[in-house]
């Protein structure tokens, strides 16, 4: 039979760190956890500048699936849309709305 181990857990080892006490004292430095973040923000961002419409127009023309994705990844999880029925809508918001629609279609160039 083997003989049984009985094994300390490294918490309670001497030499290593007591209660309320960090192996890092000094912490980390400030801002370093962020720096690499920022710059890639920055290089995104200034490569967006230079190649941006031509990237969008790429992506859209070569895999619309992919294209798609990513606009629905930057949509909100829950979008509330409210609509009406046109019965519960009194005559004057019918006619405005109609008001608007012929209002915008005069804006309109004709072809």
């Amino acid at each position: 039979m083997r003989k049984q181990q009985h094994r300390v857990p490294r918490s309670q080892r001497s030499g290593l760190f007591k209660p309320g006490q960090s192996g890092n004292p000094a912490g980390r430095p400030k801002g370093s956890r962020n720096k690499l973040g920022e710059s890639f923000i920055a290089t995104l961002a200034a490569d967006f500048e230079e190649h941006g419409v031509a990237a969008i127009r790429a992506a859209r023309e070569g895999d619309p699936v992919a294209y798609v994705k990513v606009i629905a990844g930057l949509l909100p999880k829950e979008l509330k849309v409210e609509t009406r029925r046109l019965e519960e809508m009194s005559n004057d918001e019918l006619m405005a709305i109609l008001r608007d629609e012929d209002e915008a279609e005069a804006l309109e160039p004709v072809h």
